[in-house]
C-alpha cells in the first residue's frame, strides 16, 4: 500500500518535501523536493544515507540533474537492474574532488550568477543559491558570495549569515555584468578542449570525421565520448567532457535526443554550441522524424549537404568565433 508524508528530504533535509513509501515491491522511497527535485532511493541506499559522508556530494549532483527523470540512487548495484537512470552512492563519492584555485572559484561564482540573471537590473533567486559557488565548503561559499558583494558586482538583498533554501536575492551589477564577460572570454581562451555530440549511426560516419577533424586542425583537442577510454558511467563522463570544453559542436541531424539533452546540458553552463545539421532534417523534411525541433530550428544553424561543406562552413565559423586555439591561448 502507498503512503504520502510531509517530511523532510531524505538527502538535503528541505522541509515540506513529499515522501512515498513502499510504492513498491522493493520497498523503495520515492521523493519529490524542492531543491533536489523528483527521484527514487532504494531500501538499501536509504539506510546508508546517515553513515554517508558525501551526503553534499549527492545533494549537489541532484541540484545539477533537477530535471532528469528517473534517477534512482542505490548503494552500489549494477545499474541494469533498475528501471531508471541509477546513481550509485560509490560513484557520487569521486565526483567533485578538483574545485580549483580560491580565485577560479571566487570567478565561476561571478559567470554563475551571470549566467542566472535573464534581465539586467532584475533581482532573481535560484533555487538553492549555495551550488552557484563550486566547492564543497559552506563558509568558503557565504564568504564567496559576501565577497563579490563587498566588490560591487553583485548585490545581495539579505544580511549575511547561513545560506537558506530559497536562495537570497541577487542583482548583477553593470561592473558585474561586464567582469562576467570579460571572465567568460577568458575560460573560453583557457578550455581547448571540444565535445562533439553527433548520432552514432553508420551513416553519419564521414560526418563525424569531418567534425572531428575539422576541430582538431584549429588547434583544438576534439572530445566525442565514444572515442574516449574510461571507465565510468557513460553519462557521468558526459558531463565531465561538457564541463571541460570551451564550446561544443553539435549535430543534430537523425534528431537523437542524448544530443539535444548535451546542448541543453552545456546551455545550463553557460557553453556555447555550435549546431549542424545535414539539409534534409531541416523545417522542409518530408519525415517529421527527422524534423529539427522547435526548441532549436529558430536557432543558427550550419546547414550542410556534403561532408566537405560541413568542414568548410565550420572551419569558418569556429575561427570567426573562437579564432585558433594556438592564438587565443598566447
Amino acid at each position: 500500500m502507498v503512503s504520502e508524508k510531509v517530511d523532510k528530504c531524505l538527502v538535503c533535509g528541505q522541509p515540506g518535501s513529499i515522501i512515498y513509501i513502499g510504492f513498491d515491491n522493493k520497498r523503495n522511497i520515492q521523493v519529490s523536493c524542492n531543491l533536489c527535485g523528483e527521484f527514487t532511493i532504494s531500501h538499501h541506499a536509504d539506510r546508508l544515507l546517515p553513515m554517508y559522508d558525501n551526503r553534499r556530494k549527492l545533494e549537489r549532483h541532484l541540484h545539477e540533474t533537477f530535471n532528469e527523470e528517473d534517477r534512482i540512487i542505490i548503494s552500489s548495484r549494477a545499474p541494469d537492474q533498475w528501471p531508471g537512470r541509477a546513481i550509485t552512492l560509490d560513484s557520487i563519492s569521486k565526483m567533485y574532488e578538483d574545485e580549483g584555485s580560491p580565485l577560479e572559484k571566487y570567478e565561476s561564482t561571478l559567470r554563475n550568477i551571470a549566467g542566472q540573471a535573464k534581465v539586467f537590473g532584475h533581482k532573481f533567486t535560484t533555487r538553492n543559491d549555495r551550488w552557484l559557488v563550486p566547492t564543497m565548503d559552506d563558509a568558503e561559499a557565504r564568504q564567496i558570495l559576501d565577497a563579490l558583494n563587498d566588490e560591487g558586482y553583485i548585490t545581495l538583498h539579505k544580511a549575511s549569515g547561513a545560506l537558506t533554501e530559497n536562495g537570497y536575492p541577487y542583482r548583477l551589477t553593470l561592473s558585474g555584468l561586464r567582469y562576467a564577460s570579460e571572465l567568460t572570454r577568458k575560460a573560453i581562451s583557457n578550455k581547448a578542449s571540444v565535445f562533439i555530440a553527433a548520432c552514432f549511426s553508420d551513416e553519419l560516419k564521414e560526418a563525424r570525421d569531418s567534425i572531428f577533424n575539422t576541430v582538431k586542425e584549429l588547434g583544438y583537442q576534439p572530445k566525442m565520448v565514444n572515442r574516449e577510454f574510461h571507465n565510468e558511467l557513460i553519462d557521468l563522463k558526459i558531463y565531465e567532457l561538457i564541463r571541460e570544453s570551451g564550446f561544443i559542436v553539435a549535430d543534430l541531424t537523425c534528431n537523437r535526443p542524448s544530443v539535444y539533452y548535451e546542448v541543453g546540458f552545456a546551455h545550463g553552463l553557460d557553453l556555447q554550441a555550435i549546431l549542424t545539421c545535414r539539409v534534409d532534417h531541416l523545417k522542409d523534411a518530408e519525415d517529421d522524424s527527422k524534423r529539427v525541433h522547435f526548441d532549436l530550428n529558430h536557432r543558427n544553424i550550419l546547414v550542410w549537404n556534403t561532408h566537405d561543406e560541413l568542414a568548410e562552413k565550420l572551419q569558418e565559423h569556429i575561427y570567426q568565433s573562437f579564432g585558433r586555439a594556438k592564438e587565443i591561448s598566447n
